[in-house]
């Protein structure tokens, strides 16, 4: 009986995977995602009023026939706009969330096929792996970011990659060097800097190739990488060009992105500080951990992680703006540091101290699963966000086109399904800080008789540079009256009608 199960579980243990990848992704979405999630009924307005907030928005704007870079303002790739569209088509918030069930299914069955390939099928080993991605991916902002149509890529690149080290396969290889364009092409339309991952994988493959003397593969595996980018490329740059924005989208792309990297560069607000602790802490543990490693491990599973660091870590410390820029690394590192682990005596020797790692990743898991939910409701942001869009219906009228929410956040129009009809209806003043042009549009559109009403957001949880943009827009506009400047469930919102 007991061989018969065993014997069932290795023929059908991708059926196993597949569910069981199905299952987490369900969880991270519910419990990780402050935008898909049901167990939020509506949009939030507090500190996870995020990216993607903002993101299914712009795509509801476009089906509403508004053009990206000229109608709507972003600085990032088409590939995510074109994402939230197609959550927009499926029905919004369901959309999104059956969407995103899918991307993370596919993730953690191919992040899960790997961990298996890399640990020799070692349950435990798969387990603590898995949940603390989740556990991570949790804590990240909830879920708060633009990277989650890389990650199948992202979970592909890895098998086939740490498949052909393992086995010195180079069909593997050749097969990850596909993946690795495309995913590259995808990061350039998303978010560049994001390309960093698969292009050091490459640099890898080709100090390996050289070192086995494969020439010929170099240049076919080189053809077929840059053959996948080229597409993933070419498909944006259609797109762009047959809807007449192809000018301003590779400006955004180009200029304004640049900008908006650089200008941040000395700026330590909290966020960013966070990024640069983390990347001091990282160092010596990163340089102690790979010396460790060097003679525990396969060579060129070694040379892997020395080039992928050497690659990585300078560059992240040169773009770091927040924590989820670090999303695309994360499956790496988990098995990075799961290899480094694994290699200490007390964990090999010792089956207790992995039944310990597990124990502690479930608790954990239960703890993320729970914190951000309970929180919301048991403070009573629910209430405040519910309130606060019913009074702002009430004021200001239901169906509007004509109201302008100054940095109150893009809750606001998701919940008031209203259009707005500025291209920077949205993160004014984090955009006004490395373009200053954009305070004199914003103006001209507030006095040009389009606007009947201005909301502003909580004024107290801004920093001190956006403050000084909004006293500063404020005060050049004479055509303000202050409708409200007090409310149940959000004392600092202010309401004022543009006459």
């Amino acid at each position: 009986m007991v061989t018969a199960i065993k014997s069932f579980k290795t023929k059908h243990f991708r059926i196993y995977t597949l569910i069981c990848a199905v299952l987490i992704a369900v969880l991270t979405i519910l419990f990780a995602s402050s935008v898909a999630s049901p167990i939020y009924t509506i949009f939030r307005s507090d500190g996870f009023d995020n990216d993607p907030q903002y993101f299914l928005y712009i795509g509801k704007l476009i089906l509403r026939g508004q053009k990206p870079y000229i109608d709507i303002y972003d600085h990032k790739g088409l590939y995510i706009f074109l994402y939230y569209v197609l959550a927009n088509m499926m029905g919004g918030k369901i959309g999104l969330f059956i969407l995103e069930i899918f991307i993370y299914s596919f993730f953690y069955y191919f992040f899960i096929l790997t961990l298996r390939e890399m640990f020799d099928n070692n349950a435990k080993t798969v387990q603590i792996c898995t949940l603390f991605f989740f556990i991570i991916f949790t804590f990240m902002l909830q879920g708060g970011s633009d990277v989650d149509p890389q990650f199948p890529l992202i979970a592909l690149l890895m098998y086939f990659y740490f498949k052909g080290i393992k086995n010195k396969d180079f069909k593997s290889f050749m097969f990850g060097n596909i993946v690795a364009g495309l995913l590259a092409g995808m990061d350039i339309n998303i978010r560049m800097s994001d390309a960093i991952v698969p292009f050091s994988a490459v640099v890898f493959y080709g100090y390996f190739a050289i070192k086995n003397k494969k020439y010929t593969y170099i240049v076919r595996d080189a053809l077929l990488c840059l053959a996948g980018m080229a597409v993933m490329c070419g498909i944006p740059l259609i797109v762009a060009y047959s809807g007449g924005y192809l000018k301003e989208m590779i400006s955004s792309m180009s200029s304004s992105n640049a900008g908006y990297i650089l200008s941040k560069r000395f700026l330590f607000n909290p966020a960013q500080t966070s990024c640069y602790i983390m990347l001091l802490v990282a160092l010596p543990l990163l340089i102690i951990s790979l010396i460790q490693l060097k003679k525990r491990i396969d060579k060129d599973e070694w040379v892997f992680y020395l080039i992928s660091s050497i690659i990585c870590y300078p560059f992240e410390l040169l773009i770091c703006l927040f924590p989820h820029y670090f999303l695309p690394m994360i499956p790496y590192l988990i098995i990075y540091f799961a290899r480094w682990i694994k290699e200490f005596n007390f964990v090999k020797n010792n089956n207790k101290t992995e039944n310990i790692f597990l124990y502690v990743t479930l608790v954990t898991s239960v703890i993320a699963m729970a914190i951000y939910p309970m929180f919301y409701y048991l403070s009573r942001i629910y209430k405040k966000d519910t309130v606060m869009n019913q009074y702002i219906e009430k004021v200001c009228g239901k169906d509007n086109s004509d109201i302008y929410a100054l940095d109150y956040g893009v809750s606001f129009y998701l919940n008031g399904n209203f259009t707005v009809k500025h291209k920077y209806f949205s993160s004014q003043t984090w955009h006004l800080s490395y373009e200053k042009d954009v305070i004199s549009e914003i103006e001209t559109y507030l006095k040009s008789g389009q606007v009947k009403y201005l909301i502003t957001g909580d004024y107290s949880i801004l920093r001190a540079e956006n403050k000084a943009t909004v006293d500063t827009l404020l005060k050049d506009l004479d055509n303000l009256e202050l409708v409200v400047d007090t409310h149940e469930g959000n004392k600092y919102i202010d309401i004022y009608r543009l006459n």
